[in-house]
């Protein structure tokens, strides 16, 4: 009948590839290039120094993004403005790392250029240098050298202020104008380009971003003099480098001020090589040669072979009609079983949760669930027992109408399945053994990425995330991806992705599997919480004792319904009820006293103990414990005989 047979089930969402936005981006490199050439070029013309107008075309690649946003009504999703992305985990380790790198990498630029001799420890040179720079500027203005100081000694003062400067004050006043590039490039440019992969985004931008440049390399020799062509070529390897580290920085963080930091430090801290060694040709030496570049190329390789440039998601632009809302994937069940399903009914007590008649599912030969007729009333924690194959989790899967039976039929929250399975799949929560979370957005992200495909209403939707959030003591944690949570937390978020919608019916699949004892214990009572609640909850698991704590009824099965029945009954009906006497010696001495007594079925003795079988312990333990106390035992406890679940289950499967 299968083969007739559309499976109602949750059909996989599409998982289209983000389209790259090649017009906005276009548009965005047009307004970079046309806004910082004009600048540049315009003020040349002016005669405006070099330096100012340098500094004033680095806003362009901002007020590009400002206008393409504009334009384009974008928005400013994704610019990476927060000084924390969300769901980012340490991401103060990356403004750390934007404040070491670039000084580490430019120290290992000049200990390279040492060890290879390209150039040579020139301090005291170049303080000399520096020393007669002073002097013929103090000549210039007329000026003498402050009384008992030394032109050496001004200049060890500047270099020594410089170097405070270069990492403190330097890099806060750097940032000034880093941020006009990197809300740019880091924060337009590259996150509209990261659906390409996060190392083909950063080369793009880092090519762009180098040949932004060709004006200034050129007209004016910007860090290249004598080799303008040349020149323009190895800035492009430069920014092709930094732009992968600062990839690397933007994409941890989610946000764009650790690589503006990182970029201040390199401007601030880049004449280090300049003074510290002697002068070499610049297609070569520290900082921007080819010397001072083999460490970031370096750092760059590892990042992208280590696979740190993977884009976030919250950096990688999706339309929002991307995404398809749940009632958008749902096929309904259609052909033989709707005929089947139609002409049976299941009881008709309208207080039942969950009513099966006769519900058989097979695959091919095989009889998975088979004859499963069960009424479970409102409010009751259910739970399915059995072993591994049993069927249980088809059961469930038929039940939630992710599946069609066979035959039978099956009622959930009202609707029927196989008929109203839209219905039902709005009406039921479900958590699955391996419930499936996006490890790269937030706890919050994933549950509202959820709720959104529950059809859940926006406002509604961040009121149940931050209900059940902090229910299960997740609220703290919101912000951090689910890739570092641990198999307890991802099982507390998968339950309250379960619960967003406010179901009926809650279906849990192994809900503490693998969780350690605390984890457990809070999943446990967050249940209980929901059965106060008055909610309906199916629950399956091989752990015995949790299933005696939670549930009011369990049902023992194994492809067939074995037994049904609450615990203390199934408890009873096996093993009868009974007391447990513990005494201060050898408990054979009084099997004949309590042998005699008319109202017991069984006594049996072990060492100091008997065991007493009763049909009503209540009334029957006083003169049962007055007959022993008459006859002079001394009795040190008295107590009921209780079997484990364990023992109960073990006992209706024959093991």
């Amino acid at each position: 009948m299968d083969s007739d047979v559309t499976n109602a089930r949750l059909a996989e969402p599409s998982r289209s590839t983000p389209t790259v936005n090649w017009t906005g981006i276009v548009l965005f490199i047009v307004l970079t290039f046309g806004i910082s050439w004009g600048i540049w070029l315009g003020l040349r013309a002016l005669g405006v120094p070099f330096v100012i107008r340098t500094a004033i075309g680095m806003f362009g690649p901002a007020l590009a993004a400002l206008l393409v946003r504009l334009i384009r009504r974008e928005g400013f999703a994704g610019a990476g403005l927060r000084l924390v992305g969300r769901g980012r985990t340490g991401a103060a380790r990356m403004y750390f790392a934007a404040y070491f790198v670039p000084p580490l990498l430019i120290a290992l630029g000049i200990g390279l250029a040492l060890l290879t001799a390209i150039q040579h420890w020139a301090f005291s040179e170049n303080l000399q240098a520096s020393a007669h720079a002073i002097v013929n500027a103090l000549a210039r203005q007329g000026r003498a050298l402050p009384p008992g100081y030394s032109a050496e000694q001004l200049a060890l003062f500047n270099v020594i202020a410089s170097t405070a400067l270069a990492f403190t004050l330097g890099i806060l006043f750097n940032m000034i104008f880093t941020f006009g590039e990197e809300f740019g490039w880091r924060g337009y440019l590259l996150p509209r380009l990261a659906p390409l992969g996060g190392i083909y985004a950063a080369i793009i931008t880092g090519v762009i971003w180098g040949l932004w440049h060709a004006p200034l390399i050129l007209l004016d020799g910007y860090n290249y003099p004598g080799h303008p062509w040349l020149g323009i070529g190895m800035m492009v390897l430069f920014t092709i480098s930094l732009s992968m580290i600062f990839t690397w920085l933007r994409f941890r963080s989610g946000s764009v001020w650790p690589s503006t930091v990182a970029h201040a430090a390199f401007n601030a801290q880049a004449g280090f090589g300049i003074l510290l060694l002697s002068h070499a040709d610049s297609l070569v030496a520290v900082p921007i040669g080819i010397i001072g570049l083999i460490p970031m190329i370096a750092l760059a390789i590892w990042l992208a072979a280590t696979g740190r440039l993977k884009p976030e998601p919250d950096n990688v632009i999706i339309p929002a009609s991307m995404i398809e809302p749940a009632s958008a994937w749902l096929k309904p069940i259609v052909g033989e079983a709707k005929e089947t399903l139609n002409n049976t009914s299941p009881g008709e007590n309208d207080m039942n949760a969950i009513e099966t008649y006769k519900l058989k599912r097979t695959f091919g030969n095989l009889v998975a669930v088979d004859d499963l007729t069960l009424s479970i009333p409102e409010g009751t924690v259910f739970g399915f027992l059995g072993p591994n194959g049993a069927g249980k989790t088809t059961t469930v899967r038929v039940l939630a109408a992710l599946i069609s039976a066979t035959e039978g039929t099956a009622t959930v929250a009202g609707h029927q399945v196989g008929i109203d399975n839209t219905a039902i799949r709005q009406s039921v929560g479900i958590l699955t053994e391996t419930p499936g979370l996006y490890d790269r957005l937030s706890a919050q992200q994933n549950l509202i990425f959820f709720a959104r495909l529950y059809d859940v209403p926006a406002p509604r939707a961040a009121t149940q995330v931050e209900h059940y959030l902090r229910m299960l003591g997740l609220w703290e944690r919101r912000d951090e991806r689910v890739g570092g949570f641990s198999k307890g937390m991802r099982q507390k978020l998968a339950i309250a992705r379960a619960l967003l919608h406010e179901p009926k019916v809650i279906f849990l699949d192994e809900p503490t599997s693998g969780l350690d004892p605390e984890a457990a214990r809070i999943v446990l009572d967050f249940i209980k919480e929901l059965r106060a609640e008055g909610r309906t909850i199916f629950l399956t698991t091989h752990n015995l004792p949790e299933a005696d704590e939670l549930c009011d009824v369990v049902g023992v099965f194994r492809t067939k319904l074995v037994q049904v029945d609450t615990p203390k009954n199934l408890r009873d009906g096996i093993f009868g009820r009974g007391t447990k006497i513990r005494f201060a010696g050898d408990a054979s001495n009084w099997l004949t006293a309590v042998q005699a007594l008319p109202f017991v079925r069984n006594v049996t003795a072990q060492d100091n103990t008997l065991l007493v079988a009763l049909d009503n312990p209540d009334d029957q333990n006083p003169p049962l414990v007055q007959t022993l106390v008459t006859a002079g035992a001394q009795i040190r406890t008295v107590e009921p005989i209780s079997h484990s679940l364990e023992e109960v289950y073990l006992e209706l499967l024959g093991k």
